[in-house]
């Protein structure tokens, strides 16, 4: 009976969004000034304690989510969607949320101490750290520490020190890198300097990238083919496209040139308009947003081919090679993880950066979603359904649901709801997850009915937040329920979700919380939360 009562209630809800409009909050009256300088001082009287305690090797542990013991989280961990790998990550890497909380601190407290780890006897993760926040305040003073961690033998340390130089940006980073992008004794170093190089402006960086695509190591040509494909000239697709034809041996070279040649080939043809965004609450202020080094960057989906028009097609070759290679994976069982010495380094990188170049090569799923992601092309959108319909390997399953979520033509979402009955939560998952793509307004019912009777929490709570990004206050309802769940990673995920959604009363709870709170996984998730929601 209870079954059937929540079943009606979620089809009354899908009705009545489907014709009235998503539930908007009641307007409210914005903070002043004055109110928000009070607000930040609060919020940074709470969290500064907590992150100067947490900057520290002995608190930055990474975490095995399968032998935590908790169900959530040995759910979380077969998520490999990119927004899907964005929470593992946070709750692998306890340094994830650290390092954006850090990064809105203001204190001079806090910034004293991140200049004592930056130096070279700290640890690995508390350093790496330390080198990103210091880099945001642009002080020529920090140069010493940036070269040192540059000359570091622990390649961790050194990808610190060039995504701190990038973004630092000042002229004396300039000839540190392009020595870094020449001579490093990593590969992974020299190709991540020389797209640095580029970022600046110089030319140089280019150049190097160029050679390295020739390079016998795999993740050379890999990576500077992803480099060029975002900042090379659109005359270069023509070079990467035909490349792909020596490239079959390694999927994920593959792969980065098509993709590349889908981003070069998007700049040949006139600007697509963005979509108008989602309708917000009149209230509701923009939160603070996190500086580039401290977001996972590379999986925040661009699918790049839905900015390809005009008489700028995408060529068939590429759409064979991506969706071969998808086809190849959905028809075999997970593969094993092969741990070269390219991988090897991968794994030792510990900020968000770096985190994200070890899923994006050691995931060809992460790719091939980037390259197909918004096809319009019925042929690819047939074989799409069919690998996720009948897929016998569910990454490679929600892969597609993902990529045909968006494709904004899109009528028939029936293929969806039928996804969100599966066993398995990578397929849920990766549906919600092409959902939030999607325009078409019938899709805040179906979010509606996995954010209140999926079997999981982690799928609820991805749910809901969609429903709040579209300017639904139910869905943010939904998350302030579970930041006090008995679950401390339902907690911590609600509480980074509600950072993003939430209003001033959600603020005060938040710090309430933090007062509270005794995880630290949680507490970093508080300290984040109550930051931005001050700024």
């Amino acid at each position: 009976m209870k079954r059937s009562w929540a079943v009606l209630a979620v089809a009354v809800h899908y009705v009545l969004s489907a014709c009235l409009g998503p539930v908007q909050a009641e307007p409210g009256s914005p903070a002043t000034e004055a109110a928000r300088a009070q607000m930040n001082l609060r919020a940074e009287s709470a969290a500064v304690p907590q992150l100067v305690r947490l900057v520290d090797d002995r608190n930055l542990q990474s975490l095995d989510l399968d032998r935590s013991g908790l169900e959530t989280l040995r759910d979380i961990n077969k998520l490999i969607t990119p927004a899907g790998y964005q929470i593992k990550y946070r709750f692998r890497e306890i340094g994830v949320p650290v390092a954006q909380a850090l990064s809105l601190s203001r204190d001079r407290q806090l910034q004293n101490r991140l200049l004592e780890t930056a130096r070279f006897q700290s640890g690995r993760r508390s350093r790496s750290e330390s080198l990103l926040v210091l880099s945001a305040q642009k002080d020529p003073a920090h140069l010493k520490y940036f070269k040192e961690a540059l000359l570091d033998r622990d390649v961790a340390i050194q990808f610190a020190a060039v995504e701190s130089l990038e973004f630092w940006n000042l002229p004396d980073a300039l000839p540190l890198l392009l020595n870094a992008s020449e001579r490093d004794w990593s590969p992974l170093i020299r190709v991540f300097a020389a797209q640095a190089v580029l970022r600046m402006g110089d030319s140089r960086g280019r150049d190097q990238l160029l050679k390295y695509i020739k390079d016998p190591n795999w993740l050379l040509r890999a990576m500077s083919a992803r480099y060029v494909g975002e900042l090379g000239n659109p005359d270069d697709a023509d070079l990467l496209v035909s490349r792909i034809a020596a490239e079959q041996d390694n999927p994920y070279v593959v792969a980065e040139l098509c993709i590349a040649g889908l981003k070069l080939l998007s700049r040949r043809a006139p600007v697509v308009a963005p979509p108008p965004p989602a309708p917000r609450s009149p209230a509701s202020k923009p939160k603070a947003q996190v500086a580039r080094p401290f977001m996972m960057e590379p999986l925040v989906l661009a699918a790049p081919r839905i900015k390809v028009s005009g008489t700028q097609l995408v060529p068939p070759q590429i759409d064979t090679e991506l969706i071969n290679l998808l086809e190849r994976l959905a028809d075999e069982p997970p593969a094993e993880l092969v741990i070269d010495d390219n991988v090897a380094q991968l794994v030792q990188l510990v900020t968000p950066q770096g985190f994200a170049l070890y899923v994006r090569y050691t995931d060809l799923n992460a790719l091939l979603t980037e390259g197909l992601a918004g096809t319009t092309n019925q042929t690819l959108i047939q074989r799409l359904e069919k690998i996720a319909r009948t897929g016998r390997n569910t990454s490679a399953r929600s892969t597609a649901f993902v990529a045909l979520g968006h494709d904004s033509t899109r009528v028939d979402l029936s293929l969806f709801e039928y996804a969100l009955r599966d066993a398995s939560i990578q397929v849920r998952f990766g549906a919600v997850e092409g959902l939030t793509a999607q325009s078409n307004p019938m899709v805040r019912g179906i979010l509606a009915g996995a954010a209140q009777t999926d079997v999981s929490p982690v799928v609820r709570l991805f749910a809901a937040q969609a429903l709040g990004r579209r300017g639904d206050a139910q869905g943010v309802d939904l998350v302030r329920r579970y930041i006090t769940d008995p679950d401390w990673a339902v907690r911590a995920l609600a509480t980074y979700y509600l950072g993003q959604l939430g209003d001033d009363a959600d603020f005060e709870r938040i710090l309430i919380n933090l007062d509270r709170e005794t995880n630290n996984y949680v507490i970093s998730e508080d300290c984040l939360a109550v930051l931005r929601m001050s700024l």
